[in-house]
C-alpha cells in the first residue's frame, strides 16, 4: 500500500538537499497524488553516486537513500 517515488541525481560529491529543492519535492509528490488519484504513502527514494549529504531536509522529505555502489553489488 505504498509507492516509492524515486528521485535521481548525478553529482560529483554528496547532494546537498537544500530548502528550494526539498520544496520541489513536495511539489512532484504533489502532482503525482493528483494526477495518479493515488490513496497510496509515497516514499521518497533518492538514487545518487555518493549518496546525500546532512542537512536539515534529508530526514523530513527522504525516506530511502540508494547509492551507485548499491545497484551493483553481487
Amino acid at each position: 500500500q505504498c509507492i516509492n517515488l524515486c528521485e535521481m541525481k548525478f553529482h560529483t560529491e554528496k547532494f546537498r538537499l537544500d530548502k528550494e529543492y526539498a520544496e520541489k519535492i513536495q511539489e512532484k509528490i504533489r502532482v503525482f497524488k493528483e494526477k495518479t488519484q493515488t490513496r497510496k504513502s509515497i516514499f521518497v527514494t533518492m538514487v545518487t553516486v555518493f549518496g546525500l549529504a546532512e542537512s536539515e531536509y534529508k530526514y523530513s522529505r527522504v525516506q530511502n537513500e540508494i547509492v551507485l555502489e548499491d545497484l551493483f553489488k553481487t
